[in-house]
C-alpha cells in the first residue's frame, strides 16, 4: 500500500498531467531518494524535489501552474 507521502505527492502531480504520466514521473524519481511507493516520506520527497520539480515541468507548460505545483508539494507533510 502506497505510503501517505506517496499518495498526496501524485494527486498534487495529477492535478496537472495524467495519472498514468503523473505516476512514472514520481516512480522514476523514487529510486533518487532510495525510496518506494510504500516508503516514502516527507524527507524522502524533500530530497527528489528538484529532480520531480524538472521531470514534471516537460509536461507542464504554463509557469504558474509549475508554480502552483511547487507549492503544493511543499505543503506536504
Amino acid at each position: 500500500m502506497p505510503s501517505p507521502v506517496y499518495t498526496k505527492v501524485l494527486d498534487a502531480v495529477c492535478a496537472y498531467v495524467p495519472k498514468e504520466k503523473a505516476s512514472g514521473i514520481l516512480d522514476r524519481q523514487l529510486p533518487k531518494c532510495n525510496a518506494t511507493p510504500d516508503n516514502l516520506t516527507r524527507s524522502g520527497l524533500e530530497q527528489m524535489m528538484t529532480w520531480l520539480l524538472g521531470a514534471a515541468s516537460l509536461y507542464i507548460p504554463e509557469a504558474s501552474a509549475r508554480e502552483a505545483l511547487k507549492t503544493k508539494l511543499q505543503a506536504i507533510g
